[in-house]
């Protein structure tokens, strides 16, 4: 993380670490030795990871007083009208853990999304799902 904040333009506000799928990646910054990409965020579903400012935490608890959905789509909304400045890496460092066992409870019974880490802890230590 230490590099990825030496590449990090100043007026980020929130930076994701971890996200859902993403269908416009958005504008390539920087890349980091570890292979890291960081891009201007678009519209990053999914909150499983992320950083913020003191500055952008202000902005999002003065637009979020009465939130209409959920906070992830209402963030989006706040990033792609330019209230937030968002920036985010690719791969994802931190992914949501789902597995036939232990599914989502957000939307349990749905096991079609699935994201590969770059360094899984779990696959250097030999988990397979069975």
């Amino acid at each position: 993380m230490n590099e990825i904040f030496h590449i990090l333009p100043t007026d980020w506000e929130m930076l994701y670490i971890g996200h859902c799928a993403q269908e416009d990646i958005g504008e390539f910054i920087a890349e980091t030795t570890s292979n890291f990409k960081l891009y201007k965020s678009t519209r990053p579903p999914c909150l499983h990871a992320y950083g913020i400012t003191s500055s952008g935490a202000r902005k999002l608890l003065k637009e979020l007083i009465n939130p209409s959905e959920p906070i992830d789509v209402e963030i989006i909304r706040k990033i792609t009208s330019g209230i937030i400045t968002s920036y985010s890496l690719e791969p994802k460092a931190i992914v949501q853990w789902k597995s036939s066992d232990n599914p989502s409870d957000v939307s349990p019974g749905d096991f079609q999304w699935t994201y590969p880490l770059k360094n899984s802890t779990l696959h250097s230590l030999g988990y397979k799902e069975t």
